[in-house]
């Protein structure tokens, strides 16, 4: 294998004639809109005050976020309060650069209005950051604008063209095979969930469009800034940092292998990320008992979606039948290849670390990239039919990611996640507390992590907390066992309902593992949560422990809490009704 040298050019510059500068911005900043739309629905019914929550987990980073936001430590518990006894380095508090970034945003801005700047703001550089690299990659604008679109608003390329073709067809053609229906993977774009995956996917694209330069020209300032780069990401979001590193490793192999004179920019990208990564790797394996407990699991088996699988081998495969240069087809090809090596390392080391998040964030944007670096490689710029396919292309992402928004905005933003009804009550609680109270929420209020965002209150139980370290390995299980007590959970109930659940609080310790990996919840599992429980139930002070302060009840007046329970163990004040709840204060009796 020989990598050619690639000639100089001036391909951005050439490519923003052909374009002009201002239609890129007016696309990006179109982007960005597409991406901003369901929170301009939601302020139709909301203030500005909050934001629409568009995609899993959402709410749990908005958490973390403002409760850094109000001062609290990075490492320590969002959720809860009295954590100064915790022991370890929860993940959060290793992905600290967005959260840090978000916090301060929310400072000037308040939540609301900083998470919707974030979800404007990350899309629209992406955008120029893609446009950009494959601009200089290709030296074709309307690929390069086409890539940049599919890159951020499709999910993968071959559901949206397949699906559109049959759109198309059904025109004249009638058929019930023909009938389209959005993908489930489609409701929600790439990088619309804040702050995480959409800050750190800014990160990402720098390194990318760094790393390109390096690999492109082999100097040493570039292959430096992508390293630093590189290696920050390990601060940002795990999945971007090892498919960075997967990248830049695989590059520096190729170069290895054919392209010595390029091998030092290579090995020093990879050099400069490893140092900056030193931190957190040492941090990793101190932690890495309780990262398996809660995230990991052992386990060899291979991760293959074959549609993104498929994706990805045909973009690549289109990429070898073009002209370019050998930099060019290798590199793309490491950029292609990499992610999906990363999503499969469990094959060789046994840990898998929920590999389907490289599938939303890399492989099925970066089979986009890909697909449109080969197709103007292959389809020559000056031929109507290249031009027809790259603006066909831009049609379709634009269609596609709309109609994805829409499809948020009507079963998420207008059906659900409707926090209008509760302002009154967060600004009561606000008003009414301080910032050390914690929360007692009922499970018909809101989510915990809602109220941890909305109000900066810690609360006595949440799924999330399990993120964090605890003061003692059965703190979480207790808390989930008291919190079902005090709703008035018999044995019963119990063993049908939360023992049984995979989101139950009394498998917080565990994170998600029940929900990723449900035959691991076995009956032996369950039971021994019905025995914890039948303890609890003998007596409740054993998981319902003094130590766990609880200061307000906030409950709502459709499912609220055991009163004979709950009176046992605190002074249960004079109930406030607000906005179809009631606020009422607690203090605990004496043992």
């Amino acid at each position: 294998m020989t990598v050619q040298d690639e000639p100089a050019h001036d391909g951005v510059e050439k490519s923003l004639r052909r374009v002009p500068a201002g239609l890129v911005l007016a696309l990006a900043l179109l982007t960005g809109l597409i991406y901003f739309f369901p929170t301009l629905v939601y302020w139709t019914r909301n203030p500005v005050a909050y934001f629409s929550v568009t995609a899993p987990d959402e709410d749990y980073y908005a958490a973390v976020a403002s409760s850094t936001a109000a001062g609290k430590w990075f490492s320590a518990n969002p959720f809860l309060a009295d954590q100064e006894h915790a022991h370890g380095v929860g993940p959060e508090t290793l992905a600290f650069l967005p959260r840090f970034a978000s916090a301060f945003l929310i400072r000037l801005f308040g939540l609301g209005i900083s998470f919707s700047v974030i979800g404007f703001l990350a899309p629209f550089v992406i955008f120029l950051l893609a446009y950009t690299l494959l601009n200089s990659i290709t030296r074709n604008s309307l690929w390069g604008l086409a890539g940049a679109f599919g890159l951020l608003l499709l999910p993968y390329y071959l559901a949206p063209l397949v699906y559109t073709a049959k759109t198309i067809t059904s025109l004249f053609v009638s058929s019930p095979h023909l009938k389209m229906d959005l993908p489930q993977v489609a409701y929600h774009l790439a990088y619309s969930r804040r702050y995480n995956p959409a800050l750190s996917a800014v990160a990402f694209y720098a390194f990318l469009w760094l790393h390109w330069r390096a690999a492109s020209s082999g100097r040493r300032i570039p292959a430096l800034a992508a390293g630093f780069i590189g290696g920050l990401l390990f601060y940002c979001y795990f999945y971007f940092a090892v498919g960075a590193c997967s990248i830049a490793g695989l590059w520096a192999l190729t170069c290895f292998l054919g392209a010595r004179e390029r091998l030092r920019a290579a090995a020093l990208v990879v050099f400069i990320q490893v140092l900056v990564g030193i931190p957190f790797l040492i941090l990793v394996f101190q932690n890495m008992t309780r990262y398996k407990t809660a995230f990991a699991q052992e386990i060899h088996t291979p991760f293959l979606q074959w549609p993104h699988i498929l994706a990805t081998v045909l973009a690549v495969a289109l990429v070898f039948l073009t002209k370019e240069s050998s930099v060019v087809k290798f590199w793309l090809t490491a950029v292609g290849v990499a992610p999906v090596i990363a999503m499969n390392q469990q094959v060789l080391t046994g840990l898998s670390v929920e590999p389907w998040h490289f599938t939303p964030f890399l492989v099925g944007p970066l089979s986009s990239f890909i697909l449109c670096a080969g197709a103007a490689g292959f389809l020559p710029e000056k031929l109507r039919v290249s031009r027809i396919a790259a603006l066909g292309f831009i049609v379709v992402a634009i269609s596609f990611g709309g109609t994805a928004q829409l499809t948020v905005a009507s079963s998420w933003v207008l059906k659900g996640n409707n926090v209008a009804q509760l302002d009154s009550v967060f600004r009561t609680i606000r008003s009414s507390t301080s910032p050390s109270d914690v929360l007692l929420l009922g499970p018909d209020v809101t989510s915990p992590s809602w109220a941890v965002a909305a109000t900066q209150r810690p609360v006595f139980a949440a799924n999330y907390m399990g993120s964090f370290p605890s003061n003692d390995p059965m703190e979480y299980r207790r808390r989930g066992l008291c919190y079902y007590w005090l709703l008035g959970y018999d044995l019963k109930r119990f063993e049908t309902g939360p023992a049984s659940d995979t989101l139950s609080l009394v498998y917080t310790p565990e994170g998600f593992t029940y929900l990723f990996y449900p035959r691991l919840l076995s009956q032996q599992v369950k039971n021994a949560r019905v025995a914890e429980f039948r303890t609890c139930l003998e007596d409740p002070r054993i998981c319902c422990r003094p130590e766990y302060r609880v200061s307000w009840l906030v409950e709502s007046n459709a499912v609220p809490f055991d009163r004979t329970r709950l009176m046992q163990l605190f002074w249960v004040g004079a109930a406030t009704p607000v906005g179809g709840c009631k606020i009422a204060r607690l203090e605990r009796r004496s043992p």
